[in-house]
């Protein structure tokens, strides 16, 4: 095939959602070869019509790479795609080349026979890379001969993994962003959620109170009751101990002696004598948790 009469070496058919693991990285490293490619993220412009350009990129390209997947079983455009790779390849001789990601011989064959008895590249082998070495030999191999294998791998590896590094960034402020919004709804200690939130009406005043699954507990925002993996959560020896009796029944009472105690409501421990009821106020008495290891 004459290359040099077409626009486009090879015209990239995929469903969008390969994109990111090995569309992408695949259409680098081939525009990085020397290859022109036709690739919508490289050559849709924005106001352009999308049949129309895909049409344009279908009919002017030497070879259209098609990376079957079960996404693109799924979807209608690169079906369509297909089809149109398919009819020129009836008239001008072989046009397609395939790639399969992520499926094996018998999906193939039931979407399409004669796909299946196609030679393709299948990527539980090799990476985008290897695949690309492949597509360039068989569509450039002038390019292929210039190089040696030690330099394409360079040339096209150092764009993919700074390609891959800008995805990975960007996934990774879109996760902090998404815990910034969740952070609310979670204990600022242990990550805990939030149970549920009560509006407390105080007089002509509206008071929020959120309740956390581990006890944590906030009016407002601010904190009235501790998480008990915070670092100063009261343990038993935070408090000191006060008894009193009254109908014939002894209660002990637990004071606060710091901050964090007073904000950790403890109820009296009750008993017919005195040290049942110190007993019975000891068992309630509250105390610091560890916060469990993560696996590494």
């Amino acid at each position: 095939m004459n290359s040099a009469a077409k626009e486009y070496d090879v015209f990239m058919s995929h469903a969008s959602e390969d994109k990111e693991d090995f569309v992408r990285p695949l259409a680098i490293a081939l525009r990085n070869f020397g290859l022109r490619v036709w690739y919508d993220e490289f050559s849709l412009k924005l106001g352009d019509s999308l049949s129309q350009s895909i049409d344009r990129g279908l009919a002017s390209c030497c070879f259209g790479v098609v990376v079957l997947s079960p996404a693109f079983f799924a979807k209608r455009w690169p079906q369509r795609e297909l089809a149109g790779l398919v009819a020129r390849e009836v008239d001008e001789g072989q046009v397609i080349l395939l790639v399969w990601h992520g499926v094996s011989h018998q999906e193939v064959m039931t979407f399409s026979p004669t796909l299946a008895d196609s030679v393709a590249v299948n990527t539980s082998n090799v990476g985008a890379l290897t695949v690309a070495l492949q597509i360039l030999q068989r569509v450039r191999i002038d390019l292929y001969l210039e190089h040696s294998r030690e330099d394409l791998e360079r040339i096209a590896g150092e764009d993919i993994l700074a390609a891959l590094q800008g995805e990975i960034d960007e996934t990774r402020d879109e996760l902090q962003q998404a815990r910034d919004e969740l952070s609310e709804f979670q204990c600022p200690v242990c990550g805990a959620k939030l149970a549920y939130g009560n509006l407390v009406v105080y007089e002509n005043d509206d008071c929020r109170i959120d309740h956390y699954e581990c006890g944590y507990e906030t009016e407002e925002g601010s904190m009235s009751r501790p998480c008990p993996y915070h670092p100063e959560y009261p343990n038993p020896e935070d408090y000191d101990l006060s008894t009193t009796e009254a109908h014939g029944e002894f209660l002990c009472w637990a004071n606060g002696k710091t901050y964090m105690a007073q904000l950790v409501t403890v109820f009296p421990g009750r008993g017919r004598t005195a040290d049942e009821a110190e007993a019975d106020i000891h068992r309630r008495l509250p105390r610091k948790r560890e916060l469990p290891r993560r696996r590494r």
